[in-house]
């Protein structure tokens, strides 16, 4: 890949994407994507399409990312402040394109985020729970201390 990659890169550029702009300009033209998108209308598209060189130059550029963040998170258990270096959501979505994962069984961003609320809230209520059992505990740990030390409700109160 290494060797053939910038020749093959050169061709996807010169030849290939002037071809592709070009087909679609023609269809475009003779109605071939009617009716046209409103979200669409007047704007300059730039086209991206896929390319065997594309796709492996994609999977290795993954697999480095890849390796950077298994060395960060590794460099994390020495010093923890590497850890912020990564941004795992991210890493997880390039690696899902680059081996081409359809979008559909990725999570989008705001799926994730409903995801990760729903557990924080989830957590807090448990939190919430295991303080009121480990307060009840504590006044009937404290009632029976009381209790043992024979002392009436009203001196307990006071």
């Amino acid at each position: 890949m290494r060797e053939i990659g910038p020749m093959f890169g050169r061709y996807d550029a010169e030849k290939t994407a002037p071809e592709v702009e070009r087909a679609f300009m023609v269809m475009l033209r003779a109605g071939g994507f009617a009716p046209i998108p409103p979200a669409l209308l007047g704007k300059n598209v730039i086209f991206e399409y896929d390319s065997p060189v594309k796709r492996i130059r994609q999977q290795i550029e993954a697999a480095a990312a890849k390796q950077w963040a298994a060395e960060m998170l590794q460099l994390g258990q020495v010093k923890p402040e590497a850890n912020d270096l990564v941004n795992v959501d991210e890493l997880g979505r390039f690696a899902a394109e680059s081996i081409g994962i359809p979008s559909r069984i990725v999570n989008s961003r705001e799926t994730v985020e409903a995801i990760r609320q729903a557990r924080s809230e989830a957590m807090q209520a448990e939190k919430q729970a295991a303080g009121i059992v480990t307060a009840a505990e504590v006044a009937k740990t404290g009632a029976e201390a009381a209790d043992k030390l024979g002392l009436t409700q009203n001196q307990r109160a006071a």
